[in-house]
């Protein structure tokens, strides 16, 4: 919707009678400017999450970045959001697959352990 109005508002005038009421000031403009840059930026994560394979890490980077676009978003996107089942298997799960395993504390290298090659 946000697209629409920008593709048409070229060729709209404020200054007609018609329109003027139905159109958004200036700094409502500005506004949703921002908001579908914004909402780009959303678009463009979305559809990199979902590229065949995508590792955790960078499902990890990936929100985090998003994150920092929109702090908003930490609630939900955070690496210690309430949706992340276990705060420290991701951690140490992204410590692994960025070659940093020798970082892990013993708690995470605890947690990844049934994962480990039993050789």
């Amino acid at each position: 919707m946000i697209q629409r109005y920008f593709r048409l508002r070229e060729f709209l005038s404020a200054d007609g009678d018609e329109l003027a009421d139905y159109l958004p000031s200036r700094a409502t403009h500005r506004k949703l400017d921002e908001l579908l840059a914004s909402l780009c930026d959303v678009e463009s994560v979305s559809k990199r999450l979902q590229a065949d394979g995508l590792t955790m890490l960078d499902a990890r980077d990936l929100c985090d970045g998003l994150v920092e676009i929109q702090p908003s978003f930490s609630k939900c996107q955070a690496a210690n959001a309430d949706i992340v089942h276990s705060v420290i298997f991701e951690q140490a799960a992204c410590k692994v697959l960025a070659g940093r395993a020798v970082s892990l504390t013993d708690e995470e290298t605890d947690i990844l352990e049934p994962l480990s090659d039993a050789r």
